[in-house]
């Protein structure tokens, strides 16, 4: 708390120290923009080149009539804010001097447009001005990139997402896990999406308004233009720790526009790719078998988008509709009847275990083998929008989207599948005044609401059996489900111009109140470890839950967030920007405390009241022509993590739900149920010590980011720029799961310590009436680096040529990359995240982006996306079981139960050189012989994703060919192909990145420990570091052709 109270002082003194050298300086107008609009700025000079004051200037939009007027101050400048997005005639006047114009210049979201004039004596006609393209703003502090409406109606799109264009921008990629967008070092969860100035987040997930599952929940026809802000130091911008994507609906115009569309896609057009790797092993070939996880689908999109005006230059309205309908066969490979241990069982066990099998479930075995998944998307956009006369613009807009999905748990075996529905939608209200020369107000208003309704499609108690690979079956544990989020937000922006100064104050609300049905395991789940085992109804585990009112928990979470900034112009060349947000929430707590006994549970929730945001950035115009700029800044940023986080917690200690892991036995006092039968209430609180739980731990508060970057643009030519640009950012206080009741053993392997693997029995174990527990932390930390260049000819409405092409070198840091864990761990050990220390899982060393659009002759269009990257980084690992007579789910080398990937595959020890250590060597030893044998060689930990999986390459190609009809009506014929060349991006799978397999038996106490073999045609054979997979990053070509009205 000390270091804490220092930092602030600091940035107070920064703050302060930065104020008082050039805050009385300044010789022009200064701006701001914000998430919504932009600006245009610039100086009347007369024919000797000296600012002309007092001249009248006018700013008309070409396309609603909406006009503002301003008159230049002394050194001829002015600045006109508040502006919506799109083309502006600019006029100035002044008795005497005549009239100069600059007949068409657009404006670009969140961005200043320069538009300089010229007024002489001699001249009495109106001077006509070219306006530059608005490639580089002077006074823009951070590091921004327009995505523009020729953009999005233009380039290549697979599912038709805009936002998946965000990914043009340096320093932006895609999440290895999810593909999400990631940047600045930050889990996918920190990308903030505004939407008309709205929060459009589902802050119960952490993903957009809607969710992840849908193909988009925006239509691509109704998004006028957007950026992707890599860092925004104006502090109106928060929960900036990762990148902020930053879009804009369209609105109506003076004149009737619009289109319809119809998109085809076509499973039989889509490319294969081998499902067999004829792979050298030592000098002989092996056909390495491969589960494709892509499977093609039939895809229509067909929809319309509508605007015009109601009442001309005053009031208008958009309207659009958007579909999609997918519709995707799943043949399941993995055929247990197939696998050894079903060959292996008599004619009568078979038919014992399929007739089981229907018999608890309603369906046959080999239903769960071939079925479809069917997908229907509908999204509607409402939008009106006017201007109160000269000085007062206002919009209102919905956005409903609605996602049906049959059979929605993924395309594995399907006896244990759901279905679901994602519904939301977004109402949001904006109103833009001028209210005197120099005092301007921004009010957002929005009310949304995300659900999410998901239940079982088969009944009876789910159960799984481990064959050689392990299949689901029966009423499936997460269901039914439903996380019902109602928002509401507030926002009140003032900005006022003094002089040089331009200053913005603002306040903010963001209310959520949510329900959560996660009834988990209410059901009841078996576990057998064999095929033999379900034949005998013996199973290895059993997990049940109760609670009264079926575990359905609620609650109300409010972010309190307030900005000050003050943007000055300290010369004509150079903008500073000083200012700071504070945030507040109040952390959710449970209603009551089921465990009175650890009264802890309730007192260790804190309040996280400490997120002060000092932020400072500069923009200098190097040369005073607005042709290059240097911009930096470094300031402090917040995130608060999803509400997702709080669900189980909140769950388990207010007794709204409580879990129990039993490990079933075969003597008279198994704990566990007959199968299928589940346990009674009374039944199954008798069991305390398997009861499982999460609390939230008393250092749980928002994450944080410093950053500091630095960016030099040039512009060459009329509409070309390149520039180059670092980053840095250090990220703590981010969110883990930190597995507590458990017992050191004292002794380590290497410099892993380790714990009891039957720390659910043991007595010393901290909470000794309860079993497993995880506390919800902000212990963890990464950092960042990344340097850029890239080049850009902006895309434009008249463009015949544009593209852009960047490359990133990047280095990405952490010690866990979960997005947002809600039961298990990551660290390897939960006392020392700096043991999982490594490249982020996210980590891409080179990455470089391109696209390209280029009008040809006669109505044809070519357009191109296309981007290479270095591979991702995985851990050689070491695969663990326990068994038998360890505690229920311990998973890792460490003893931790509730583990995933990361802390399961240790990674291998290597000894004081650096070299892999042999474990094979220790086969058969017990702990203290094993701790002892690797000392010896002074071992420890390799580091966490020291390898690299290939590197990631694809281009995607749209042809456009435009027929020209009457009155402005005109028809493209579209086709788009994805992957041209058709490459298959392999990988190494999960199978092959392990060099060791070790189980632990809690029986004898000793290690069994052979080396990770792949059995292929019957021979076990070393895998590790093979291909034997796909990217899911890049699919097989596939084809898509369209057909598009616009008049």
């Amino acid at each position: 708390m000390h270091m804490r109270r220092l930092e602030l002082r600091r940035w107070a003194a920064v703050l302060f120290a930065a104020v008082l050298t050039v805050g009385l300086a300044g010789v022009a107008l200064a701006q701001s923009v914000n998430y919504t609009t932009g600006s245009i700025a610039g100086t009347v000079r007369d024919d000797l080149g000296a600012g002309l004051p007092g001249v009248t200037v006018t700013v008309t939009n070409l396309d609603t009539g909406l006009t503002r007027t301003t008159f230049t101050g002394k050194g001829g400048e002015y600045d006109l804010n508040l502006l919506p997005p799109g083309n502006y005639k600019v006029v100035a006047e002044l008795p005497g001097l005549g009239r100069s114009n600059v007949p068409r210049t657009t404006v670009l979201l969140g961005n200043t447009t320069r538009a300089d004039l010229k007024l002489a004596p001699k001249v009495s006609e109106t001077m006509t001005i070219t306006a530059a393209a608005p490639l580089i703003d002077t006074q823009q502090t951070g590091l921004t990139q327009s995505i523009t409406s020729r953009q999005i109606d233009t380039l290549p799109i697979l599912g038709r997402d805009f936002r998946s264009l965000a990914l043009l921008t340096p320093g932006v990629t895609s999440a290895s896990y999810d593909g999400a967008i990631t940047a600045n070092g930050a889990r996918p969860l920190s990308t903030d999406y505004n939407i008309d100035g709205a929060s459009s987040n589902n802050d119960f997930y952490g993903y957009q308004n809607g969710g992840n599952r849908a193909p988009f929940t925006f239509s691509q026809a109704a998004i006028k233009e957007f950026q992707v802000i890599r860092t925004q130091y104006d502090p109106e911008y928060g929960r900036g720790v990762g990148a902020v994507v930053n879009a804009i609906t369209k609105s109506g115009t003076n004149e009737f526009h619009g289109s319809a569309f119809f998109f085809d896609r076509k499973a039989s057009w889509a490319a294969t790719r081998p499902l067999v790797f004829n792979t050298n092993i030592g000098g002989t070939t092996y056909p390495l078998r491969v589960s494709d996880s892509f499977l093609a689908k039939d895809v229509t999109q067909p929809g319309f988008v509508l605007g015009g005006p109601i009442v001309k230059d005053k009031v208008f309205f958009f309207v659009g509709y958007d579909s999609m309908t997918q519709n995707q066969p799943v043949v399941v490979g993995n055929d247990m009847r197939t696998y050894s241990q079903f060959l292996n069982l008599t004619p009568a066990q078979q038919q014992t275990a399929l007739s089981k099998i229907q018999s608890v479930v309603g369906a046959p075995y080999e239903a769960g083998l071939n079925y479809s998944i069917d997908n229907t998307l509908k999204t509607y956009l409402v939008k009106f929008d006017g201007n109160l006369g000269s000085n007062n613009h206002w919009s209102l807009r919905d956005n409903i989207t609605r996602y049906d999905t049959t059979n929605a748990n993924g395309t594995g075996f399907g006896l244990n599948q759901t279905n679901r529905t994602d519904k939301s939608y977004q109402i949001v209200l904006e109103d833009d005044a001028v209210l005197t020369d120099n005092l301007f107000n921004q009010f957002i208003a929005q009310v949304g609401r995300d659900q999410n309704p998901t239940t079982t499609r088969y009944g009876g108690t789910e159960f799984r059996i481990n064959f050689g690979t392990t299949q689901y079956f029966g009423f499936n544990d997460f269901t039914p489900s439903n996380a019902d989020e109602k928002k509401t937000q507030l926002k009140e922006t003032v900005q006022y111009q003094w002089k040089s100064h331009s200053f913005k104050a603002g306040v903010e609300l963001l209310h959520r109140h949510l329900y959560d049905v996660f009834p988990r395991y209410a059901m009841g789940s078996f576990y057998f470890g064999s095929l033999l085992n379900f034949v005998n109804n013996t199973p290895s585990s059993f997990t049940q839950a109760y609670g009264p009112n079926n575990g359905d928990v609620s609650w109300n979470t409010d972010l309190w967030s307030g900005y000050l900034n003050d943007s000055f112009r300290v010369s004509p060349r150079l903008t500073v920007d000083v200012g700071v947000r504070y945030d507040y929430e109040k952390t959710p707590r449970p209603t009551k405390n089921a465990f009175p006994q650890y009264p802890q549970f309730l007192s260790q929730i804190k309040d996280d009241k400490n997120n002060i945001a000092p932020r400072i950035s500069f923009a200098w115009d190097v040369m005073g022509d607005g042709r290059a700029v240097l911009r930096g800044g470094t300031g402090k940023f917040f995130e608060y993590m999803p509400d997702i986080l709080m669900a189980n917690p909140i769950q388990g200690i207010s007794g709204a739900l409580v879990t129990a892991n039993l490990t079933c036995t075969t003597t008279p006092s198994n704990p566990c149920p007959q199968f299928p039968a589940i346990l009674s209430p009374a039944d199954l609180l008798s069991h305390p010590t398997s009861i499982a739980f999460n609390t939230i731990g008393p250092d749980y508060q928002a994450q944080n980011a410093t950053r500091t970057s630095l960016q030099y643009e040039q512009r060459v030519g009329d509409r070309f720029s390149v520039g180059v640009s670092a980053v840095y950012s250090k990220l703590d206080h981010i969110q883990g799961m930190k597995n507590t009741n458990l017992v050191p053993t004292g002794y380590s392997l290497g410099n892993m310590p380790v714990y009891d693997y039957q720390s659910a029995s043991n007595p010393n174990r901290p909470y000794p009436d309860l079993g497993a527990h995880l506390e919800v932390t902000s212990g963890e930390k990464a950092w960042y680096r990344a340097q850029t260049i890239e080049f850009h000819k902006l895309a434009t409405s008249d463009s015949k040529l544009s593209w852009d092409l960047s490359y990133t070198h990047a280095q990405s840091i952490d010690q866990d990359t979960n997005s947002r864990s809600t039961s298990s761990t990551f660290l390897i050990d939960p006392n020392n995240p700096r043991l999982s220390e490594g490249p982020s899982d996210n980590d891409i060393k080179h990455r470089i982006v391109g696209d390209v659009i280029y009008q040809l002759p006669w109505g044809f269009e070519v357009s191109l996306v296309g981007f290479w990257h270095s591979g991702f980084p995985y851990t050689n690992g070491i695969s663990f079981n326990c068994y038998p007579g360890c505690s229920p789910n311990v998973y890792s080398l460490t003893g931790q139960p509730n583990t995933t990937q990361a802390a399961n595959y240790t990674p291998v020890f290597v000894d004081g050189n650096g070299a892999i250590i042999d474990l094979t060597q220790a086969n058969g030893m017990t702990l203290p012989q094993f701790s002892a044998f690797l000392a010896g060689q002074n071992a420890r930990l390799q580091q966490r994703n020291s390898y690299r999986q290939p590197s990631i390459y694809d281009g995607d190609l749209r042809l456009t060919k435009t027929f020209n009809l009457h009155n402005g009506i005109n028809v493209q014929l579209i086709g788009e192909v994805f992957n041209v060349l058709n490459r298959s991006m392999r990988v190494v799978t999960g199978v092959n990145t392990d060099s060791f397999k070790i189980t632990y038996s809690a029986v004898t106490g000793k290690y069994t420990i052979t080396k990770y073999t792949n059995y292929v045609n019957g021979k076990a054979l070393d895998t590790f570091g093979l291909v034997q997979g796909y990217s899911n990053e890049v699919s097989p070509r596939q084809l898509q052709l369209a057909v598009k009205i616009n008049f």
